[in-house]
């Protein structure tokens, strides 16, 4: 859905070597869960190493999975164990127009996006549905902007079963 929006990805994504916060294969639900409190975030990118110029994203962990496999994993359990690596994860291009990464938010039905530089594969960030959202609320300054996800897409993932893994 191209949309009017100039907006790229990389304008509104959370992201930088600083910014994203990541762990690596071996970390432990414990380990995850604890940076997630510490840095006040929804998700966790999971990365090959922890070089913050070389690493390329593995997965992406957020809170509804850490949920979902506490109920199930003991919390000392590495996430290499529980993450459905793939070949076919969600990522977007850091140029891409934000109307067309929602669009990919959608078609996935994923809430997250993993920021790459297309070329090299380099992680560079990470994008949300709430990124986007509230981005159209402070370009409409209003409260009544249309949000760009039809509801029943929002009702979907609310009621989705399955670990949002986002290895599509």
């Amino acid at each position: 859905m191209a949309g009017p929006s100039t907006v790229r990805v990389s304008d509104i994504m959370t992201g930088g070597p600083c910014v994203v916060f990541c762990c690596n294969l071996e970390s432990t639900l414990k380990h995850i869960i604890q940076q997630m409190l510490h840095w006040r975030c929804s998700s966790v990118v999971i990365t090959d190493c922890d070089d913050v110029q070389i690493r390329k994203a593995m997965g992406i962990v957020t809170t509804t999975d850490i949920l979902k496999w506490l109920l199930k994993h003991q919390i000392t359990t590495p996430v290499k164990k529980l993450l459905h690596m793939d070949a076919s994860l969600v990522t977007v291009d850091v140029d891409v127009d934000i109307y067309e990464a929602a669009d990919m938010m959608m078609d996935k039905k994923v809430h997250h996006l993993i920021v790459i530089e297309r070329e090299s594969g380099q992680l560079k960030g990470i994008i949300s549905a709430f990124n986007i959202a509230t981005h159209m609320m402070m370009k409409s300054g209003s409260e009544e902007r249309k949000w760009p996800f039809p509801e029943k897409y929002l009702q979907e993932i609310a009621a989705a079963e399955q670990p949002h893994n986002y290895t599509a």
